[in-house]
């Protein structure tokens, strides 16, 4: 009788064990609530895991440790989440760094059933471009150095990378490689033409964020000046003008940069002295040089000076006796002439 009695204890222990290893075994997890479609590190917010029973009635049990994996690479963010004593566990924070259209997370528990959720898409995010220069004013000939600085529009985020084209209008100045920093550089090593630039920066994109391009950066460009040299000024005597006669035929250009055709055009040159009166060293002022040529457009010309001495001109003074009647004297009245230029105030004494 004793007997029979353990054997009825036992079996009943042992279905009672056995109910209890199918029932955990039966428990699952299910997404309460599916990530959304969303963009590149752009947060995925309230995703809810919950443990359920064999029925798909919520299991009452905190404590479980639930992990998220994508069916791919680049999920970020808080992956293993500790299920409250509801048995939901809250995922909050989680990024995708890899644009996807068929991506899927699966939530897995030690065990647990796992369960893989619904098909979301990750898309491209957006990007912002700015442009400085070195300096935004140079001389026809002078480099400037281009930075594009490439950022994630927010709420974009994450590492960057891909070829940034720099551009005078439509015209292709270079291209640039994005660094750790996200910048790319470009010198201008090709001459820009003297004038006003609109330089811009386009971004081509990549396989996870959109292409952007900069606004326009205006450039300007200075003539480079040119001087010339082995001109000069005939010295003359004292003629009341300021004209002065010049050679020419020695003038000489200075050197335009290379390959660039300029030409120094003489034809209409002319000399000024700084002043009319007479004196050594005196500066002429010249003017009328004039530079063609295909490249001329691009450079300034400074016209000369040089040097010449004006002499003091000789002028003759004569004297006209004026009749008298005898007074007993020798004193005699004279009118004095010379022969001075016109315009010019001599008194003679």
């Amino acid at each position: 009788m004793r007997a029979a009695a353990c054997v009825t204890v036992l079996s009943v222990l042992a279905f009672a064990l056995t109910g209890s290893v199918a029932s955990a075994a039966t428990n699952s997890l299910v997404f309460k609530t599916q990530p959304a479609s969303s963009g590149v590190g752009i947060v995925i917010s309230n995703v809810v895991v919950q443990v359920v029973d064999g029925k798909g009635s919520n299991v009452l049990q905190g404590g479980v440790a639930i992990t998220l994996a994508l069916n791919k690479t680049g999920l970020t963010g808080t992956t293993v989440v500790i299920t409250a004593t509801n048995g939901a566990a809250a995922f909050s924070n989680l990024t995708v760094t890899q644009v996807g259209n068929g991506d899927t997370l699966t939530a897995s528990a030690i065990g647990l059933k796992s369960a893989v959720s619904s098909v979301f898409s990750i898309t491209q995010g957006k990007t912002a471009v700015v442009l400085t220069a070195s300096t935004n004013l140079v001389t026809y000939g002078q480099a400037a150095t281009l930075t594009a600085a490439v950022s994630a529009v927010a709420p974009a985020s994450g590492m960057l990378s891909g070829i940034v084209t720099f551009k005078d209008g439509s015209t292709t100045l270079g291209t640039g490689v994005l660094n750790a920093t996200n910048q790319a550089s470009f010198t201008t090593t090709n001459r820009l033409l003297a004038g006003t630039h609109a330089i811009t920066a386009t971004f081509g994109g990549s396989t996870n964020f959109a292409a952007s391009a900069s606004s326009a950066l205006s450039l300007t460009v200075g003539k480079l000046a040119l001087t010339v040299s082995g001109i000069t000024a005939s010295n003359k005597i004292y003629d009341a003008k300021t004209t002065a006669t010049i050679n020419v035929s020695n003038a000489v250009l200075s050197a335009a940069l290379s390959g660039d055709n300029v030409i120094l055009n003489t034809s209409a040159a002319k000399g000024v002295f700084a002043s009319k009166n007479a004196g050594a060293a005196k500066v002429v002022t010249i003017s009328g040089l004039t530079i063609s040529g295909t490249n001329a457009a691009n450079y300034s010309l400074t016209q000369p000076a040089t040097t010449a001495n004006i002499a003091a001109a000789n002028i003759a003074v004569t004297a006209k006796g004026v009749n008298k009647v005898y007074d007993g004297t020798t004193n005699a009245t004279v009118t004095l002439a010379d022969n001075h230029l016109v315009g010019d105030v001599v008194a003679d004494s």
